[in-house]
């Protein structure tokens, strides 16, 4: 009799067995499915490109850091002894969208109203600067007008 009780309660372990295989296949074709979707959504939103970096490269290496430094100090010291507009300009004109060159004319004009008045070498620095970067003088005088009232001044 102990050997029919084995036997029974071995074939009710293979069917539970059974059982629980399907259902961790059942959850494994749902994950996939699941990470399939994720990666349909991602190549949406981000492109092809999201799914070949790995998170290592997301962080800069500490050479890479000191060559940005560099890169930054030269950059520094050409600014500084440049005396032309157009070279920083032109770069700007390229790289901005038209709501970035209206910006920067903006922040430019809370610059010069530091002081509360637009001096004459001001206002003809802002216009050139605006005409570089491609802001027309009516979005400079939107622009000037905006800080005005910002700044409170008539």
């Amino acid at each position: 009799m102990a050997a029919d009780a084995l036997a029974r309660e071995n074939a009710l372990l293979k069917a539970r067995l059974a059982e629980v295989e399907a259902a961790l296949a059942e959850v494994q074709e749902a994950n996939r499915r699941l990470e399939d979707i994720l990666r349909t959504s991602q190549r949406e939103q981000f492109g092809k490109r999201s799914e070949k970096l790995s998170p290592d490269q997301f962080n800069l290496a500490l050479e890479d850091a000191e060559l940005a430094q560099g890169v930054l100090e030269a950059a520094q010291e050409k600014a500084e002894a440049s005396t032309q507009l157009f070279e920083f300009t032109r770069v700007v004109a390229r790289h901005f969208s038209p709501e970035e060159r209206i910006e920067l004319v903006e922040m430019l004009c809370e610059v010069m109203y530091a002081d509360g008045a637009l001096h004459d070498l001001e206002a003809s620095l802002l216009r050139r600067i605006g005409e570089l970067v491609y802001v027309s003088d009516r979005d400079r005088g939107a622009a000037r007008q905006r800080v005005m009232k910002r700044l409170g001044i008539a």
